[in-house]
This record gives structure tokens, sequence and C-alpha cells, in this order.
């Protein structure tokens, strides 16, 4: 007796599509919730000075500088233009970074004969040496005159327990604010000492603040992290306490260990964090470099930036700030993604999700396309019901040819 075939005989794999398809839209749910929870996590992107982020950025700059020149300006009068012009106003780290960017300012024969003068992989410092010898006479004469002039003084504010102690009255008696005092008070309570990434990155941001170079966005998320590190009660009522000693060694100690037993470990961690990370703004460029870079950042997500564009460029990237385009160099900074394996994984869920659908889909409408000849033929050859063995010629043989 012959058995009777349906169209699931003939077309199982439409089922195997059909839940391979809700499979993989299963995984593709999964997968996509793990993704979008890694992207909105606050550090998945981040400014790292990776060795790949240095070099992307470092071009970067560099383009920025190439562009400087007007496009029907004489390149090497114009460098040396701006060499000097840096020299006139005193920023004898911006000119030297004009030096530096020499093999992007320099027209090409000059730039090619720089090339050949320099190692496989120079430095900054190497490069300005050699891009001295493109200057003309007199600007270079000025230029060797300037480099053997006193470095250009320091930014270190934060000092001693005297100064805290005149500060402190001066916070009593109005004539400061809490985050100079907190800075200071924070750097000898807890033991930093002037070398210390605190203490300089305490001390750039003060002096850019001084300066009117730092932000009200960032001037309040510091505030609000020193307020969190020392108590704004205890500061002033330790600063009140000192006020109305005698002074002397005993009182500026007394004040030092008030402040150091009102101190929140875990806000002094996370203000140490932020301002420690200015520390190496200042120690890739001069003080007043670091100062004019800051002046460009309005969030932490910028002083991250500029920290990356300090590093890998140095005096080039401060003379960028200063005669580039604003707001431009901020967006040298090469970021990266900070993903963890399980991010990777999640990702990898994604892409083999995307496959088994298109593949299941595909399959699917393949199989519909063949059920829908099969129907035609079938009313094509006046056969009813699903029983095609007679169309086909299905016997317990199997099909005839």
């Amino acid at each position: 007796m012959r058995r009777r075939m349906s169209l699931r005989d003939l077309f199982p794999m439409a089922w195997l599509s059909a839940l391979a398809l809700n499979a993989g839209l299963l995984l593709l749910a999964l997968s996509a919730a793990h993704v979008y929870a890694a992207a909105t996590r606050p550090d998945v992107y981040g400014y790292d000075a990776t060795p790949s982020a240095l070099s992307a950025t470092r071009r970067a700059v560099e383009d920025l500088a190439r562009a400087l020149p007007p496009p029907d300006a004489d390149r090497l009068t114009y460098w040396n233009r701006l060499v000097a012009a840096e020299l006139d106003s005193g920023d004898f780290s911006a000119a030297r970074g004009a030096l530096v960017a020499s093999r992007s300012m320099l027209p090409a024969r000059d730039a090619a004969r720089l090339e050949a003068k320099l190692p496989a992989e120079p430095d900054d410092a190497a490069i300005a040496a050699a891009a001295i010898s493109f200057l003309e006479p007199d600007v270079r004469v000025r230029f060797d005159g300037a480099s053997l002039a006193p470095a250009q003084g320091s930014v270190m504010i934060v000092g001693a327990a005297a100064d805290l102690e005149q500060r402190a009255r001066a916070l009593v008696s109005g004539q400061t604010d809490t985050l100079d005092v907190s800075l200071l008070a924070l750097t000898l309570a807890m033991g930093e000492d002037a070398d210390s990434d605190f203490a300089k990155g305490a001390s750039t941001l003060l002096a850019a603040r001084r300066a009117g170079a730092l932000s009200p966005q960032l001037a309040a998320h510091y505030q609000a992290l020193a307020a969190r590190a020392l108590p704004e009660a205890a500061l002033r009522a330790a600063a009140a306490d000192a006020a109305r000693a005698d002074g002397g060694d005993g009182a500026q100690g007394a004040l030092v260990e008030a402040i150091r037993r009102a101190v929140d470990p875990r806000g002094y961690a996370a203000l140490r964090t932020d301002v420690a990370a200015l520390a190496d703004i200042l120690g890739a460029a001069s003080p007043t470099g670091a100062v004019r870079l800051l002046a460009l950042a309005r969030s932490t997500d910028d002083v991250a930036r500029l920290r990356l564009v300090a590093v890998s460029s140095g005096e080039l990237g401060v003379m960028v700030a200063k005669r580039g385009p604003q707001g431009a160099l901020i967006r040298t900074a090469a970021g990266t993604w900070r993903l963890t394996a399980k991010d990777w994984l999640a990702l990898a869920g994604v892409a083999l999700a995307v496959v088994i659908c298109l593949t299941a889909t595909v399959t699917g409408v393949g199989q519909a396309i063949r059920t829908a000849t099969a129907a035609r033929r079938r009313e094509n050859l006046g056969v009813d019901g699903e029983d095609l063995d007679a169309v086909y010629q299905i016997g317990p043989e199997g099909p005839r040819s």
C-alpha cells in the first residue's frame, strides 16, 4: 500500500528554518541587551595613552599644524614669522612648539632636507634642534638667546603649613574660597610632597583658576569632589579655630591634624584620581602651556582628551592650541574602546544571530516559493488534496522517472 505524502514530508526544512529563526532571534535579543549595557557604561570609551592612540593623536595634531599657513603664503616665511611672534610674546614654549611643527609646516623641499637630518624615530628635542638651521639669521639669534634664559616659572602653589594657616584665615574673612584652601589642606594632611602627582595637578588647577582659564563647569566639578573629600563644614570649623589661635608651629600642626581627621578616604581617592591626571599635562608641557591647554576644557572628558594630546604632542600641542582653530585641538584625541571578554563575546553573539536569522529567512522564503510552485503544478494538473502520488508517481520503490 502506498503512503500518502504531505507537504510536511516534502518540505521538512521549513520547520527547521522556523526553529533556527526563533533561536537566532533569542540569541540576538540576549546579546544585544549585553551590548547595549556595555555601550552605556561611562568608561566603555576612553582616552588612554596607548601606543596606537598616541600615534593617531600626534598625526592629527601635526595635520592641524600643517594647515596653519594660508594657502597662498610662503610656508618658510610664515613659519619663521610664527617663531618670531612667539618669541615677541615671551612664550618660548610655543616658539619651541613651532620648531617641532617644522616637519609639517615647512615647504616640501625644506621638509625633505629636515627629514634627512633626523634619526629614524626622532623625539621632539631632535626635531627642534634640526629645525633651527631653517630659521632666518635674526630669528635664530633671538631663539638661541631665549633658550639660554631662565626657565619659565613654576606653577607650584601648594606649599607649607604656614601657607595653609594664612589661607585658612583668608577663608574665614571671605578673601578666598574653599577649593583653594581644600587642595592645599589635603596636600598637607594626606602627606603629599611637592613632587607628587596630586600636588602638581592641584597647582596646575589653581594656576588655571587664578588666571581665569578654568571653565565654570570644571571649577564646579572639582569643587564638588573637594567637598566630598573634605566636608566644607569641617574645613571652615578648622579654619575658624586656626584664625582664633595665636599662630606658630603648634597651631599649624593642630590645623593639619584637624583636617586629616575630617578627610573622607573614598572622597579623597576620587579627587586624587582626577587632580593627579593634570600632572601629566604639566609634565608634557610648560607650566604656562599646561594652563593654556586646561583653558580649552569644559568637562572631565575634555581634560582626558587634552591629557592625551599633551602626552603625544607636548609643546607642539601648546602651539596649535594657541594658533589653531578654536576647539580643533580637543578633537584630535584618538579614543579607544574598553571592551571586556564578555563584551567581545556579546558582539560575536550579535553577529552569529544575524547570520542565523538571515540564513533561516532566506531558507524559509525558498521553501515558500517551492511550496507555491508545487501548489500551482497541482492546480494545473487538476489534483485535489495533499496526495501528490499521482503527480510525482511515488510508489513503494520511490519516485519514478
